[in-house]
């Protein structure tokens, strides 16, 4: 109907493709896979990008640049990328309370337990339907993470071979917002000398995480669509501010807020 023939059938085609990437709604992925074994076996590599509904469809959820190197790309064919969400807050953990020192090692820092609070969109910029039209908070889906953004973080670092069961929580809202998901974070550590200069040092070491001044979800929307690659950031997550607090015990909090570009997944 648009105009575009198609060269090969359906079944021709999955019998050529060396990467076959699904980019449909949650859940059709694994639907799908049966279908992949069976039409596509020289297939060297079955990718997908989902949620929670498509968690069997491969090794785990791959972050480039957090857990790839749990990662045999060789042996392991079903990959599934993580969600918008999942990079952000993943990216935002790595860095602050699993840094690397000179020797690619992961130091330990003492952290105690990680909160994220996600402010999500309602919709995509290409999505009519599913608007909310005031805040409409999310329940809770474990007794163990809360949402499921949190057991999707977990399951990232458990590939690195970091637990973090009983240590992350997640919680999430949607709003009527048509630009970027914002997340509040809150990082506790059982250490009392941390600071805020040391804390900005560790994300300006990551080159995935931006760090800006503009706090603003427009203005900032707009720098990308000006200033970005083809109109996008190729970053997962923007932090915009965070400090560092005291608490009771010597335990030192990180708090902070990011936005979800959706882009650099």
């Amino acid at each position: 109907k648009m105009g575009i023939t198609s060269k090969y059938e359906y079944d021709e085609a999955l019998g050529l493709v060396d990467i076959l990437i699904d980019c449909s709604t949650e859940g059709v992925p694994i639907a799908h896979k049966p279908d992949y074994e069976r039409r596509a076996p020289q297939c060297r590599a079955f990718v997908c990008q989902g949620a929670e509904e498509d968690r069997g469809f491969g090794k785990g959820l791959l972050i480039y640049g957090v857990n790839e190197g749990a990662f045999d790309f060789e042996r392991d064919r079903w990959i599934q990328i993580g969600s918008c969400n999942t990079h952000a807050g993943s990216f935002l953990l790595r860095a602050i309370a699993f840094p690397k020192n000179e020797h690619s090692e992961t130091v330990e820092t003492g952290l105690l337990d990680a909160s994220f609070h996600f402010i999500r969109r309602s919709l995509d910029l290409n999505q009519k339907s599913k608007a909310v039209i005031s805040t409409e908070v999310s329940g809770t889906s474990s007794k163990k993470y809360g949402t499921h953004h949190a057991e999707d973080i977990a399951q990232v670092f458990r590939l690195n071979g970091i637990e973090l069961e009983g240590k992350v929580l997640s919680s999430a809202v949607k709003i009527n917002e048509p630009y970027f998901h914002t997340v509040h974070f809150a990082f506790t550590f059982d250490r009392p000398q941390l600071t805020k200069y040391e804390i900005t040092a560790r994300l300006a070491a990551e080159k995935r995480i931006l760090m800006s001044t503009r706090n603003l979800v427009h203005y900032t929307f707009n720098f990308g669509t000006d200033y970005g690659f083809m109109g996008r950031f190729s970053n997962p997550v923007i932090a915009v501010n965070w400090d560092v607090f005291s608490l009771s015990g010597n335990r030192t909090q990180v708090r902070g807020h990011a936005f979800t570009p959706q882009d650099g997944n």
